[in-house]
């Protein structure tokens, strides 16, 4: 066993391009001549306290091994492994589990840069399109992590993008999976959905045009670091023809449902402002009425970076029933980051305030979170 050992780590040692190279953004590499293995993870603890509640709680966030392997054709496989929200509230370790995992396809056809297949994050919303690891505060605003699941699973379900762009504009168009019945928010009424009996595939697209600095056209991260100067806007529209809905009463409906993205991106240096807004239609309102709607949302946050000490604050507003004055969703938010080695290591502690229309029937809340936020 030894001798294996010992004639493995040789092996390694031994390729002919061996480098164990630190990333900009993660990881480290293996290479042996054009092609390229590597290897990187993260993990997230946060710790809260829900004063109004006097509830506590300490869990790991993110715990995440992430592999990419770069071909020597620039083909590119990317897999990663996770085990999110481990110990929090009751739920115990909970799973290992695929994220994203998906094969990348150079292309050269004018302005699309590359087909991906499987399981890779579908634009519907800039926030959610940035890995966890560049949040601004690990948790993101309310409607963003709605938009996250009205239209593909996870804003990630299995599907086939051409992504592209100029030099002044980036594009994805995207044939997707749909959604489950476990994200399916009903706010009001007691039937609830018990099953998707069926439903068409979602199809959609996001475009982005950069402003101001389109030769450093930035990746979709909230923080930069203040290391960025940048101005973009966006728009983003999803559709999905038909959902077939099974209902906790036996009965079955269907509607189509849609999502439109608006999005605003600026950074100057240290400061870094991130706003968007959604409208949801076909939304799952009141199913003991047979009842659909639509709602809409939308939310902002900024950050000012002084050397390693980051405040930041957030806002976010979620009407759940666009016709229903009392059906609001509102939250401040407001922390400070200390940046101890820039992406790779943060510490930072929030306040978080709710408050909810009376039609919602829940009772305003308050939650300081802290936390630490590993990349490696």
């Amino acid at each position: 066993m030894k001798r294996i050992l010992l004639t493995t780590v040789l092996g390694l040692l031994s390729l002919s391009s061996f480098s164990r190279e630190e990333r900009g953004d993660w990881g480290f590499s293996l290479e042996e001549g054009t092609s390229n293995l590597r290897i990187g993870g993260r993990l997230q603890g946060v710790a809260e306290y829900l004063p109004n509640k006097g509830a506590k709680d300490l869990y790991l966030r993110r715990a995440r091994v992430n592999l990419q392997y770069e071909t020597q054709t620039f083909h590119l496989i990317y897999v990663e492994l996770r085990n999110d929200n481990s110990n929090r509230g009751d739920t115990g370790e909970r799973n290992l589990f695929i994220g994203d995992a998906f094969y990348e396809v150079p292309l050269d056809y004018g302005i699309i840069e590359n087909l991906t297949l499987f399981r890779s994050k579908v634009d519907v919303s800039y926030s959610q399109s940035s890995s966890s690891k560049n949040l601004i505060n690990p948790t993101r605003a309310r409607v963003s992590d709605f938009a996250a699941n009205f239209m593909v699973h996870n804003r990630r379900a299995t599907n086939i993008q051409i992504n592209g762009g100029t030099e002044k504009t980036t594009f994805q168009l995207v044939i997707s999976d749909g959604i489950q019945k476990d994200e399916i928010d009903v706010p009001f009424g007691t039937t609830t959905v018990s099953s998707i009996k069926e439903q068409s595939l979602t199809f959609g697209g996001k475009f982005r045009s950069y402003l101001w600095n389109p030769g450093e056209k930035a990746k979709l991260q909230e923080s930069y670091y203040g290391a960025m100067k940048t101005f973009s806007l966006g728009l983003g529209y999803f559709y999905n023809n038909d959902v077939t809905f099974g209902l906790s009463d036996g009965r079955t409906l269907s509607r189509s449902r849609q999502l439109y993205n608006f999005e605003l991106s600026f950074a100057y240096n240290n400061f870094r402002l991130l706003g968007e807004a959604f409208y949801f239609k076909g939304d799952t309102l009141n199913l003991s009425q047979s009842r659909f709607g639509n709602s809409w949302g939308s939310y902002f946050r900024a950050e000012y970076i002084m050397g390693k000490i980051a405040p930041y604050f957030g806002l976010n507003s979620f009407k759940r029933d666009e016709t229903n004055e009392n059906s609001f969703e509102h939250t401040q938010l407001v922390g400070i980051n200390y940046y101890a080695n820039t992406k790779s290591l943060r510490y930072g502690i929030s306040f978080r305030n709710y408050e909810y229309g009376k039609a919602l029937s829940n009772q305003d809340s308050q939650e300081i979170q802290t936390y630490i936020m590993m990349d490696y």
